[in-house]
């Protein structure tokens, strides 16, 4: 499903306008339509109905919605929160058509307390456009309509929230149901907005599919894209054709985390995989794996990967299709120069996770020196070392901050956390599965091994990336329903891996 912000919204709608012949305010009739729609559905036959109007287009949607749901008899009451003289365009035409209708009950908004009560609040107070802080009537109104006991509709978006970020900036409306047009707006499929937004219905008020598809360039995953980048194996398929994966990883006391990457990478379908850990740790990973194959390397004193692995790797990469370094492999600085100097030096497609991604702190400039296809898988902790900021400010914008990187270093970048996002292919992806469970210890492991697993398996790293997330979040959201959230550790992923891939397979067959 795409998504638009605000900037996009804006150029679908300008070119809605001059294209299709629409005017503003026709998209304003049809948007307004669809809101008293939604809001008959929740209605019923009868009932009151408050509908708070701001001074821009959502509140024109709010009126208009009005004036609909009074000539079906309901009992309707504007609350405005600017004076009729002070609403700008389209907006202020909507007014005119209920300005004079005695069945429409308007009222300016006060600051001063006053009963609240109704069947159905309508929340048309901000638009897509919102900037920084709330204040004022804005504010306040948001406030008295989560405080009214009953359904809240939300119009566009709620009320509150950032369009593209998803941030709240002091309080947005918590609204049970969003009637949104044309496409949905960013910030409502990434959190905290996600959780304000309550069932979102998308409303076609006519502008033609070809202008929003050039226009919204991000994406929500859903189950049918990820359904059609499963691999297909043929008939006459040997190990070797499946994809060879290389693990680099390890340290003492992380074997853990080079053992589930590995794992990982078998059980989404890699044919062969093999583990470059320190050679002293070797019989402890022969113990832990069994299908896995391993490779002792040089290592200091410390135990952790010597610079001097680099030749022997080097070696082994003609004979593998993907590469995955980081997992457990420490912040030891001869360790680091060995990620630095594999970064330079590997040609096939690289994946780097967890102390990798550490030892590129400031360094990132190696990023752009790589002779080949390059995947980062940071949480918002690394990804802000690599930029030289915090973890809070990556998280108030996290699509911004994937996509910069991506662009700067032209690279691919897995986002964790909720609602992973992807950029890197041209339309930023939003991944909606997963819950709370799987904030664990060991996930991002396991996801790096599903996702090196996939590229070994000849998806590009783009679709890759795509088809691991989305399977990573629902293998947990099945491990979730059985081991609930609290009691989901990492390996249940990879235990739920095979129902989460039938689960897409059927699919397939049933469609």
């Amino acid at each position: 499903m795409l998504l638009a912000k605000v900037e996009q919204m804006k150029a679908i709608e300008k070119e809605a306008v001059a294209k299709q012949g629409i005017s503003i305010y026709e998209l304003m009739e049809r948007a307004g339509g669809a809101v008293a729609e939604e809001a008959l559905e929740m209605l019923g036959k009868s009932g009151q109905v408050l509908v708070f109007c701001g001074s821009g287009n959502n509140g024109g949607d709010g009126f208009i919605a009005a004036r609909l749901l009074a000539a079906q008899q309901f009992d309707v009451e504007v609350i405005m929160l600017t004076a009729a003289d002070e609403l700008t365009g389209a907006a202020q035409r909507a007014f005119k058509t209920i300005e004079k209708l005695s069945s429409v009950k308007k009222t300016s908004f006060s600051l001063e307390e006053r009963p609240y009560n109704a069947d159905l609040v309508i929340d048309a107070v901000l638009g897509f456009g919102l900037k920084g802080n709330l204040r004022g009537n804005a504010a306040k109104a948001i406030s008295i309509i989560n405080s009214v006991k009953t359904n809240i509709l939300s119009v566009d978006l709620p009320s509150g929230i950032n369009s593209d970020t998803g941030q709240v900036h002091g309080e947005a409306v918590k609204a049970i149901r969003t009637v949104t047009f044309t496409c949905p707006k960013a910030g409502m499929a990434i959190y905290p907005g996600a959780n304000f937004a309550g069932s979102i219905r998308v409303a076609d008020i006519g502008i033609e599919k070809t202008i929003i598809s050039s226009h919204a360039k991000v994406c929500l995953g859903s189950r049918a894209m990820s359904r059609r980048l499963l691999p297909n194996r043929q008939t006459d398929a040997h190990k070797g054709d499946c994809g060879r994966v290389l693990v680099i990883g390890g340290s003492v006391g992380m074997t853990g985390a080079v053992a589930m990457s590995a794992q990982a990478a078998l059980k989404i379908g890699a044919g062969l995989v093999t583990l470059g850990i320190p050679e002293s740790l070797n019989s402890i990973l022969e113990t832990k794996l069994t299908e896995v194959m391993t490779k002792p390397l040089p290592e200091t004193p410390d135990k952790t990967l010597r610079a001097k692995a680099l030749d022997v790797i080097i070696d082994m990469i003609p004979s593998v299709d993907a590469v995955l370094v980081g997992p457990g492999i420490s912040t030891h600085s001869s360790t680091a120069t060995l990620v630095q100097q594999l970064v330079l030096s590997v040609e096939k497609p690289l994946v780097i996770d967890a102390d990798g991604l550490n030892a590129l702190a400031g360094k990132t400039d190696l990023l752009l020196k790589r002779p080949g296809p390059t995947v980062i898988t940071p949480h918002p902790g690394e990804l802000g070392r690599l930029l030289g900021t915090s973890a809070e400010i990556i998280q108030s914008d996290r699509l911004s901050w994937a996509e910069a990187a991506s662009k700067d270093w032209n690279i691919t970048v897995i986002l964790k956390g909720a609602r992973t996002v992807i950029a890197g292919g041209g339309c930023l992806y939003i991944n909606p599965t997963g819950n709370p469970g799987m904030a664990t210890a060991g996930t991002g492991d396991i996801l790096a091994g599903f996702l090196t697993g996939l590229i070994a398996q000849g998806l590009p790293i783009y679709p890759a990336s795509i088809l691991s997330v989305y399977l990573h979040g629902l293998a947990g959201d099945i491990g979730a329903k059985y081991r609930t959230q609290l009691a989901l550790v990492a390996t249940d992923l990879l235990n739920y891996l095979p129902a989460a891939i039938k689960e897409l397979q059927e699919g397939v067959r049933k469609n």
